[in-house]
């Protein structure tokens, strides 16, 4: 029984290194490559909608041990005893159109916090809709930019619960193969929506 653990073991040591080793290649070179988008974007905001540009909240990563996300600002704040946020800004609908507020999480990654590929990070107030266990094995790998769930899922109005098989799947059969393919699954995903927004399509 031992040598079956101790193979599953030695693959999950691997993909792990694998994809980490991944996800700080790819991470810097998209960071550096939208630098100039980011540097815009948070200009916008800035002159628009003031500040702050960046949205900060607590997450859940890995072995649920909570983390910063960094999104940019996409909604007016309330200045009130907690610093609420109200509506979504001009700006954010835009951001948001394009998943380019989710931008910052490039850095997420560089620190280690999160990945490319993964199941999305929930807020760490949110109140558990699954079973204890499904909740361990979905945060049993780091949380990603993008995953499974969001590939399937982009547009359609899905029930957290519908979300959550696509993440307990993808935990459970995690492959360099399927990394690479919900890679070019949301690229594809991307270019489609800034094509159809190109040719005066509704989003």
């Amino acid at each position: 029984m031992r040598f079956p653990i101790m193979i599953c073991a030695w693959v999950i040591q691997m993909y792990d290194g694998i994809t980490r080793f991944l996800d700080l290649i790819l991470a810097f070179i998209t960071a550096f490559i939208t630098l100039p988008l980011m540097i815009f974007i948070a200009f916008t905001i800035f002159i628009f909608d003031g500040r702050p540009i960046f949205f900060l909240q607590d997450r859940v990563g890995l072995n649920k041990r909570i983390f910063k996300i960094y999104k940019f600002r996409t909604m007016i704040v309330k200045f009130d005893n907690e610093n609420n946020f109200d509506q979504v800004t001009t700006t954010g609908r835009w951001l948001r159109r394009f998943s380019f507020d989710e931008l910052p999480q490039l850095f997420n990654i560089l620190q280690g916090n999160m990945s490319l590929i993964g199941p999305r990070p929930m807020p760490a107030d949110i109140n558990l809709t699954c079973s204890p266990r499904m909740w361990d094995v979905r945060h049993s790998v780091k949380p990603g930019l993008t995953g499974l769930s969001q590939i399937y899922t982009q547009g359609k109005p899905r029930l957290f619960s519908e979300k959550l098989k696509y993440d307990i799947y993808f935990v459970k059969n995690k492959t360099i193969r399927m990394y690479f393919y919900i890679i070019f699954k949301t690229f594809f995903a991307v270019m489609k929506r800034l094509q159809n927004n190109k040719n005066g399509e509704t989003l």
